[in-house]
This record gives structure tokens, sequence and C-alpha cells, in this order.
């Protein structure tokens, strides 16, 4: 039920076609905290973060700080 897509590529027309498919959630690249409030079609356009190998979690993070 969820899709991610590829290189974050989309448009009005690809989140309208994949709620067709029946997907509930999708999943951007765009590098954001998601703060989900019971909206309807907040989860049609998740954000996601994109780790390379390296960093650890605590380093790879603290650039976003939740307020």
């Amino acid at each position: 039920t969820a899709l991610a897509l590829p290189f974050g590529f989309y448009s009005a027309q690809t989140l309208r076609i994949a709620r067709e498919m029946g997907f509930e959630v999708i999943f951007t690249s765009t590098e954001t905290v998601n703060i989900l409030t019971g909206k309807a079609d907040e989860l049609l356009r998740l954000g996601r973060f994109n780790r390379p190998s390296g960093p650890s979690s605590e380093e790879f993070f603290s650039r976003w700080v939740l307020e």
C-alpha cells in the first residue's frame, strides 16, 4: 500500500493515479520531517531522508531541529 517514487519525481497526475491504484502512502524524496495531523491526503506526499553511508544518525539528523 506504499509507493516510493523513483528519484522523488511526481506531479498531481502521479498522485491521482497512485491513489486510484490503491496506494495509501507515497514517499517523495523531499528531505523533511513529516508532522502528521490526520488531514486527508497528507500521507500521499511524505518526505524521506536518503542517507549516505558514513555519518551516524545523530550527525545526519542534527541539521533538522523540531520546534
